[in-house]
C-alpha cells in the first residue's frame, strides 16, 4: 500500500491515528507469544476470515467455491481453542480435562501434583520425586530415607529416642552398637562401670583391683590391736594386733 492508497483509505475510515490504531489492535490479536511451544505464532480462531489454511489455528480454511476469502474451520475434534495461544490444542487449562492436569496442552493421566505409579495417580513413585526426602507408599515423607522427623529438636535424625534403636541406645540422633550404660568394646557390649578388663573406658584394666563407677579400687587395711583379760580374772593382759580391711581407695 502506497502513501496515496493509505491516505484513500484513512479518509473513508476516519483518520490516519484511526487506520494505525485499527491495525495494530488486529496485528496485537492476532500475534500472541505461545506458552505451549515457546515460538511465536500466527493463526485466526474459528470462523474468523482466512485466505489459506496455514493462517487459521484448526489448519483449516473452509471457503465457498469462487470466493478468494474463506471462514476458518473450528479445531479438531477431541481439540479446544486456547485463546491466550493463540492455538487448537488438546487442553487450555486443568478444567478441561476432567480434574486431571493439563500439561504442554495435553491431558495428563493424574491430577495436578500427582504422579502415574503402575496404573495409580500418587504424590509419588520414588525418592527423586520427593526432592531429596523418602517416598513411602506414594507419599513423600518429611525427611530423607533412613532419618525421621524428632519434633523435639526439631530435626532429621538417625533416632529421637532409645525406641527407635530396637533396645540400644541413641546418643546424639544415632544409633549406637550397645544398648544403654554400655559400650563396644573389642566386638562385645561392656559394662564399663562394673568391668574389670574395661573400667571407665575400653582395655583400661584393674590389674587385681575390682571397678566401681568407671573407676578402679583397691582394697585399704587398717591395723586393729585388742587387748583380752585372762580366764581367771585379769591377772594377766594379753595385746593382739592384726590387719583388717577397713575400706578402700583409688589404685
Amino acid at each position: 500500500m502506497d502513501a496515496d492508497q493509505f491516505d484513500a483509505l484513512a479518509k473513508t475510515l476516519g483518520s490516519r491515528r484511526d487506520v494505525l490504531r485499527g491495525l495494530a489492535g488486529a496485528v496485537a490479536a492476532l500475534v500472541a507469544r505461545s506458552e505451549v511451544t515457546g515460538q511465536t505464532t500466527v493463526c485466526l480462531a474459528a470462523g474468523e476470515k482466512c485466505r489459506k489454511s496455514e493462517q487459521c489455528c484448526s489448519g483449516g480454511c473452509k471457503k465457498r467455491q469462487g470466493r478468494r476469502t474463506g471462514k476458518c474451520k473450528p479445531c479438531a475434534g477431541g481439540q479446544v481453542y486456547c485463546a491466550g495461544v493463540p492455538a487448537c490444542l488438546g487442553c487450555c487449562t486443568d478444567d478441561d480435562c476432567g480434574g486431571n492436569a493439563c500439561k504442554e496442552g495435553t491431558c495428563a493421566a493424574c491430577p495436578r501434583g500427582k504422579t502415574l505409579c503402575n496404573g495409580a495417580c500418587l504424590d509419588c513413585c520414588s525418592d527423586n520425586d520427593c526432592g531429596g526426602n523418602a517416598c513411602n507408599e506414594g507419599t513423600c515423607a518429611v525427611c530423607p530415607r533412613g532419618k525421621m522427623y524428632c519434633p523435639n529438636v526439631p530435626a532429621c535424625l538417625g533416632c529421637c529416642s532409645d525406641n527407635d534403636c530396637g533396645g540400644n541406645a541413641c546418643i546424639d540422633g544415632n544409633c549406637s552398637a550397645c544398648p544403654r550404660g554400655k559400650k563396644l568394646c573389642n566386638g562385645a557390649c561392656v559394662d564399663i562401670s562394673i568391668s574389670t578388663e574395661h573400667c571407665g573406658d575400653c582395655n583400661k584394666t584393674c590389674n587385681g583391683a575390682y571397678c566401681w563407677g568407671g573407676t578402679c579400687y583397691c582394697d585399704r587395711y587398717c591395723t586393729v590391736c585388742t587387748r583380752c583379760c585372762g580366764i581367771f580374772g585379769c591377772t594377766s593382759y594379753q595385746c593382739g594386733c592384726y590387719q583388717e580391711r577397713c575400706g578402700s581407695q583409688p589404685c
